[in-house]
This record gives structure tokens, sequence and C-alpha cells, in this order.
């Protein structure tokens, strides 16, 4: 069938393609960036967002292993550039209740600690979408 007709094979390739981004992109709402390069602004307002800027906040305390954690006040902007998803974020210190060495997941940070002090302005890079290799420079 193929060798009758190659445009058919073309068409049915690209559309497919359209809705395997599409499905993907439903998936993951964090925006996903060409081989051609290029900087994608990402919505900082929307959940996914925020969950992964969290856990990259959470990953990086975690890697200090000082004990301290940080609060995200919230996202002022983000970006993609090829590896890189950079955020400027506002960031405080917390104050925790239970007082624990080691927090397992950031939802237990956020349940059980408060914010101390003003927030500074940071900002949080990590590569690959992978917020487990977070770094924060305030």
């Amino acid at each position: 069938m193929l060798e009758k007709d190659p445009q058919l094979f073309q068409f049915d390739y690209q559309k497919a393609n359209r809705n395997l981004f599409r499905n993907y992109e439903e998936e993951d709402s964090a925006p996903q960036i060409g081989m051609t390069g290029g900087t994608l602004r990402y919505d900082v307002s929307d959940q996914v967002v925020q969950e992964k800027v969290r856990k990259g906040v959470f990953e990086w305390d975690k890697r200090r292993n000082d004990g301290k954690y940080h609060l995200l006040q919230y996202a002022v902007e983000g970006s993609r550039s090829g590896i890189l998803s950079s955020f400027k974020i506002l960031l405080a210190d917390a104050v925790c209740s239970v007082r624990t060495d080691v927090f397992n997941r950031y939802e237990d940070v956020y349940s059980h600690c408060t914010r101390r002090g003003s927030p500074r302005e940071c900002v949080l890079e990590f590569r690959y979408l992978d917020e487990r290799n977070s770094e924060v420079e305030c």
C-alpha cells in the first residue's frame, strides 16, 4: 500500500505526530522545546508548573542536608532554553513545628512548616525537566 501511495503515508505520519504531541502535552502541561532551539516561557500560574517548582526547591533542600527547609511563596516567571529550566521565585525560610531531621515529601514540609521572615528573590534551575538536580541561588 505504501508503494502505491506515498502521500497517504506522509499524511498519516504527520497526523500521528500531531496527535502524539497533543496527548503528551495533556499529560504534562510543561511546555516542550523543539530541536530548533529557542526559549519557551512557562505558565507559572499552572498547577503542574507550581508543583514542579516546589519539588525542585524541596530536592535542593534535601541535598543541602542541613535540616533547613524553604517554602515557595510563588513563582514570578519561568522559561526553558535547551535542557535548562529556570524560574525566578520568591522563597521564604521555613519554621517547622515537627522536629525531624528529614522530610520525605515536599507536601510534608508545606503541611508542617510556616514561613519565617520576608521572602527573597531567588532563581531555581534544573536540567532535563528533572527537579532532582535543581539548584537555587538567592
